[in-house]
């Protein structure tokens, strides 16, 4: 029962299950509250709750399940609804204290690349900044209110709030801890991001090249581990279906320059597998060309036959010619 509880919820996530009858099993409340403390863990209710609203069978739900998942949805909405505001905010301060500035992170997928921005999880602003205009940037917030969010400051530096109500705004210097902006590349990624992207926004914030938000997703996976939640996939899907404009070999190269190709072949497997996600022959190409013979038997056995995007170069032994 349990695993059929987990494959419900990730079914439901990946968006594959709102035209299916509602399995038996999910009619007890106690399966859902065992469904949204394993979507819980995977940071996928908000996703969960979006896909049973779109459900025919959302009505056929006991009464206290229902009333649960609106009260959640709800919940969701609000905090989603604040972090909107609080970018719109941050932006127009920036933008009057002629500080340039990228929106990154889970605000800028849900915004320009899902569907509906609802189906992606987010729970803080992310800003990046350029060194130089760092102190600028804080002085301008500081004069708004922002102080560090103490709360944050153990996990992650540069959190900041208006006050204790509001989401936590990220000023950053790179993207995330493990550093998803390496050294000399900061200058190229400000070149390659345009501005005017966000409705309701501030026209100077910026965006990232739909090219470095990949790469960013890519390595962004192998930090959080992206088996352990179908968020992650989803990021992946979404990018490479919805980027407008998304050059596939600027991608290649920026993957190759990164030494994410290995990354790059498992997260956008299970995509494809999963999601549907349309891959290029020739970004494939390049990938099967770089990973070399024996890693793509390697890797092709962890999803293995026909599903492997290097099914066909996975001997069934290899000998020492193989490995040259």
């Amino acid at each position: 029962m349990a695993d059929a509880v987990k494959g419900f919820v990730l079914k439901q996530v990946a968006g594959q299950g709102a035209s299916d009858p509602l399995p038996s099993y999910m009619a007890d409340s106690g399966a859902w509250v065992r469904a949204l403390e394993y979507a819980g863990s995977l940071n996928a209710i908000y996703p969960l709750v979006y896909a049973v609203q779109q459900a025919p069978w959302k009505d056929a739900l006991p009464h206290p399940v229902r009333l649960a998942l609106a009260e959640e949805l709800r919940r969701q909405q609000t905090l989603t609804g604040a972090i909107r505001l609080e970018a719109r905010r941050v932006a127009s301060v920036l933008a009057r204290a002629n500080v340039p500035a990228l929106l990154v992170g889970d605000l800028d997928l849900a915004l320009r690349f899902y569907p509906d921005a609802g189906l992606r999880p987010v729970e803080a602003v992310e800003i990046l900044v350029t060194p130089e205009t760092h102190f600028e940037a804080l002085r301008a917030l500081g004069i708004e209110g922002y102080r560090a969010a103490s709360a944050a400051m153990a996990e992650r530096p540069g959190g900041l709030r208006r006050d204790h109500s509001t989401p936590i705004v990220y000023l950053t210097l790179g993207l995330g801890p493990a550093g998803a902006i390496q050294a000399g590349e900061g200058p190229e990624l400000w070149e390659r991001s345009s501005p005017g992207a966000y409705a309701g926004m501030a026209h100077e914030l910026r965006a990232m090249a739909p090219e470095d938000v990949f790469v960013h997703v890519i390595r962004h996976a192998v930090r959080e581990r992206a088996m352990d939640s179908p968020v992650w996939i989803n990021d992946a899907h979404f990018v490479a279906e919805n980027g407008a404009g998304l050059d596939w070999d600027r991608v290649s190269a920026r993957i190759s320059a990164a030494g994410l190709q290995a990354a790059a072949w498992m997260l956008l497997g299970v995509a494809e597998r999963d999601r549907g996600t349309a891959i290029p022959d020739s970004f494939r190409a390049r990938l099967r060309s770089e990973l070399g013979v024996y890693r793509k038997w390697r890797l092709s056995r962890f999803k293995g036959g026909a599903e492997s995007l290097f099914a066909s170069d996975g001997p069934v032994g290899l000998t020492s010619r193989h490995l040259a």
